[in-house]
């Protein structure tokens, strides 16, 4: 059995805050990822399904840890700073990691044919975006949790929370695409984001 929760409850306001945050701050990371890796890769279409595969098993990863950490005995503001400052990092590292590991933006798998060129691609993201990207997915899914144990409200505050998510999801990739990348470029943009 999961050990009792400390009495704390975070204001209604920070929660659905942070599950804007969240919603905003994800699906715009997957646009930015996306452009980013397009300056190195020779197929937008492999780029696009390739974030995407990544965002997709980020996010079940993440969902599973989230589920581990409601388990704890931790306050769920101590969790959340957690959560939200290594995502932060994290996604604030990506662009010189990127930089690092691409030798100053060279095209990735120049010369290797279509199958090791595939691979190359996949190894090269999941070993870049996947811990960010499980990290900052488990944000929402820890908020989720939390809104379960409300019992007097448990349905609605649920999906009261996706609904605020899925809003700033759609606003975050809208925003990312045609505002963040035409104001400010790439590397501001991802800097933005993990601020």
């Amino acid at each position: 059995s999961a050990p009792p929760r400390p009495d704390v409850e975070l204001p209604a306001r920070t929660v659905y805050a942070i599950a804007f945050v969240s919603g905003f701050v994800t699906l715009g990371l997957e646009v930015l990822w996306t452009r980013m890796y397009a300056q190195v890769l020779q197929n937008p279409v492999y780029t696009s399904a390739m974030i995407l595969t990544v965002f997709l098993l980020a996010l079940a990863v993440g969902s599973a840890l989230a589920s581990r950490l409601c388990r704890l005995a931790a306050p769920p503001a101590l969790v959340l700073f957690w959560l939200l400052t290594a995502s932060a990092v994290l996604v604030g590292l990506t662009p010189l990691a990127f930089q690092h590991l691409t030798s100053g933006l060279e095209p990735l798998g120049a010369g290797r044919g279509f199958s090791g060129y595939v691979q190359l691609v996949f190894a090269h993201s999941f070993g870049l975006l996947l811990v960010p990207g499980l990290v900052i997915g488990s944000v929402f899914p820890y908020l989720m949790k939390l809104g379960e144990s409300r019992v007097t409200a448990a349905g609605r505050t649920v999906g009261q929370l996706a609904a605020v998510n899925t809003l700033a999801a759609i606003l975050g990739s809208l925003g990312a695409g045609f505002v963040l990348l035409e104001t400010f470029g790439l590397w501001a943009s991802l800097l933005s984001m993990a601020a």
